[in-house]
C-alpha cells in the first residue's frame, strides 16, 4: 500500500448526502436498511475507551457524548474463528466530521486507550488493526491509500471477512467495494470502530457467520459467473435460497438489486430523492 501524508480531513455536506441510502430526516431514529434482524455479537463494554456510551443491547455506540478531546474506540465481544466467513453491517446514525471515523477489525492487542487525548486515524495506525475511514481511505500499519467513496450519516457499511481465504472487503450501502486487505488467515480478529467526532453514533444492524463448506465455496464462485447465477435466479425456490447469501453473490452492477434484502428497497445505494421513509420518520412527518 502506498504511503501518503496524514492530515485532518473534513467531508462536506454534499458528499455526506450522496452516501445516504434513504430520505429519512431523524438520523438516530431511522431504521432503513435494518431489515435483517440477526445478531451474533455486540460491542464489549470492557474493551472500550472511556468516551463511549453503549445502548440497544450493546449494539449501538455513541462516541464522546459531551465533547471530544481525542480518539475513542471499541472492540466486539467475540473473536472471529479461522475457517469461517463473517458479514456484519454498521449504520452511521449521525453526521461524520473531523479527523476520522473508522470501521474495521483488529487483534486483541490493538490500541484502544492511548489516543484519548490525540486526534488520529486509530484503526490501521499499527500492525494490529485494519481500518476503513469515512473519507474513503484504507489504513494498515500506518500506511493509507484511497479505496472507495466517502460515507456519512445514514450510510450502511458492510464488512465481509473471509477467514478461510484471509481477505477483508467493505460494502457501502450493500454494494461491494472490492478486496481491501489480504493475508489475514492466521490472525485472531475482532470487529472494531473508532471516532474523533463529538456525539457521533453508529449501530450494528446485523451480524452473521457461516463455516466454510463446499456449498459456501460454490456460492462464492457464482459471484464471478453471472450467466450461471442468472440461470439459478430464474428458479423461484433457488432465488429465495440465494437471497439469504446475497453478500456472497452481489456484484457492482445494477442487475444485482433483486438479490438485496427487500428487493433493493432499503440500503441499496439508490439516490435519497427516490427512497421511501422508514415507519418512524413517516409517522413523524
Amino acid at each position: 500500500m502506498a504511503t501518503v501524508d496524514r492530515q485532518i480531513t473534513f467531508v462536506d455536506e454534499k458528499s455526506q448526502e450522496k452516501s445516504e441510502p434513504c430520505a429519512c430526516r431523524y438520523d438516530i431514529f431511522c431504521h432503513c436498511g435494518e431489515d435483517l434482524n440477526v445478531h451474533e455479537w455486540a460491542w464489549d463494554n470492557e474493551a472500550a475507551s472511556p468516551a463511549t456510551l453503549l445502548s440497544k443491547q450493546n449494539r449501538e455506540v455513541r462516541f464522546h457524548p459531551g465533547y471530544s478531546s481525542g480518539t475513542a474506540a471499541i472492540r466486539g465481544d467475540s473473536p472471529f474463528s479461522r475457517g469461517n466467513v463473517y458479514y456484519w453491517e454498521i449504520k452511521m446514525l449521525t453526521c461524520l466530521y473531523g479527523t476520522d471515523v473508522m470501521v474495521g477489525v483488529g487483534t486483541k492487542a490493538a490500541e484502544l486507550h492511548n489516543s484519548a487525548y490525540q486526534f488520529c486515524s486509530l484503526l490501521g495506525s499499527d500492525k494490529e488493526s485494519w481500518g476503513f475511514s469515512y473519507t474513503g481511505r484504507l489504513q494498515h500499519n500506518g500506511k493509507s491509500e484511497w479505496y472507495g467513496p466517502p460515507f456519512g450519516k445514514g450510510s450502511v457499511i458492510g464488512i465481509y471477512l473471509d477467514m478461510w481465504r484471509g481477505t477483508l472487503e467493505f460494502f457501502l450501502n450493500r454494494r461491494p467495494l472490492g478486496i481491501a486487505f489480504r493475508s489475514l488467515r492466521n490472525t485472531i480478529l475482532y470487529p472494531m470502530v473508532c471516532s474523533t467526532a463529538a456525539q457521533s453514533a453508529m449501530r450494528v444492524t446485523m451480524s452473521v457467520s457461516h463455516p466454510v463448506s463446499l456449498k459456501l465455496l460454490s456460492l462464492q464462485a457464482l459471484r464471478s459467473d453471472r450467466e450461471a447465477l442468472n440461470q439459478l435466479l430464474a428458479v423461484p425456490g433457488l432465488r429465495r435460497y440465494l437471497s439469504n447469501y446475497w453478500w456472497l453473490l452481489v456484484g457492482r452492477g445494477d442487475e444485482d438489486v433483486e438479490l438485496l434484502p427487500g428487493g433493493g428497497r432499503n440500503g441499496d445505494g439508490v439516490e435519497p430523492s427516490t427512497r421511501l421513509l422508514c415507519a418512524m420518520c413517516d409517522s413523524i412527518l
